[in-house]
């Protein structure tokens, strides 16, 4: 915690007030040694799902009183998976099912004031094996049947393999239709396009438009909880 409130300093001083951050993927024993996302790049808090909630609880208390904001990640986790999806076409959960223990770092976040969540680009054979989690009503509405209210990001959009196949114009348009409200892609090059096919689907979907107000609220209320936006 400690260490978290002086790396939110220095971010607040910066001028970045929301960190895409902690992880809180929960990496089963059996997975540790191949799972790459999250154990091979040393990034995650362990196996046991109590200890993982713990740290990311506190990890987050001390971004909270730098005055920085958190966004818990890659919901409903990369723990269990072992193909990376910035690399690879195809990650593919088997394991975590809408109740399992791997959640309950997300869960304990959700009520313990996360701002965001973000979630990941991954498949979950056992929640909804059709769709990418950032794709999935399912996935999403998890999140809000915890009474989750905050915003919802994306994993990458633009660059991450595991998205080729999805034309770019449609991505930030399926995932505000899923339920998402903050389109992430670390390819500056795809927003122009993405927000373009977005906009477009929305003028001629009016209950797609409605969620595009609605996420949008939603952002713009955590940036006026962050002293980034006011409506006076």
């Amino acid at each position: 915690a400690a260490a978290a409130e002086g790396w939110g300093r220095a971010m607040a001083k910066a001028g970045v007030l929301l960190d895409l951050a902690p992880v809180a993927d929960v990496v089963p024993a059996t997975f540790r040694a191949s799972n790459e996302p999250v154990a091979r790049l040393g990034r995650g808090y362990g196996s046991d799902p109590e200890k993982v909630s713990k740290k990311v609880a506190a990890f987050s208390a001390g971004l909270h009183a730098a005055g920085v904001g958190v966004a818990v990640k890659h919901f409903p986790g990369l723990g269990a998976v072992r193909g990376n999806t910035d690399f690879a076409t195809s990650v593919l959960d088997t394991t975590t099912t809408a109740s399992s223990a791997l959640l309950t770092p997300f869960r304990d976040a959700v009520e313990h004031g996360a701002d965001a969540v973000m979630v990941s680009s991954a498949t979950y054979r056992r929640i909804d094996p059709d769709r990418p989690a950032m794709f999935s009503p399912t996935v999403v509405g998890l999140l809000r049947e915890w009474g989750f209210e905050g915003v919802v990001v994306s994993d990458d959009l633009g660059a991450a393999a595991a998205l080729r196949s999805v034309p770019v114009a449609r991505r930030a348009e399926r995932f505000v239709a899923a339920g998402g409200d903050l389109a992430l892609t670390v390819d500056a090059r795809t927003a122009g396009a993405m927000a373009d096919g977005l906009y477009a689907a929305a003028k001629d979907d009016p209950e797609l438009a409605a969620r595009v107000a609605e996420s949008a609220a939603r952002v713009l209320a955590l940036k006026a909880r962050l002293g980034r936006f006011s409506c006076g």
